[in-house]
């Protein structure tokens, strides 16, 4: 994880190790709300994530109920 300034400049990095995850889905968004918590912590700048993973932008972006284990 890596929280940056506005300018690109690093505030606080992060290595973690997730031990329970099925999928690389349920990994990428345990590493975002960790990531997330960190960074509202850190910060009181705004926040805009970045993910790699298109399922998971779109489970977060939807205005949809996701009844999903995830």
């Amino acid at each position: 994880m890596v929280l940056r300034s506005d300018r690109g400049g690093i505030i606080f990095t992060a290595c973690r190790e997730i031990r329970t995850c099925d999928n690389a889905l349920e990994a990428e968004l345990a590493a975002c709300r960790e990531g997330l918590e960190l960074a509202l912590h850190r910060s009181d700048l705004s926040i805009l994530i970045e993910m790699d993973s298109v399922k998971a932008v779109n489970m977060l972006n939807t205005s949809r109920r996701d009844r999903s284990s995830l």
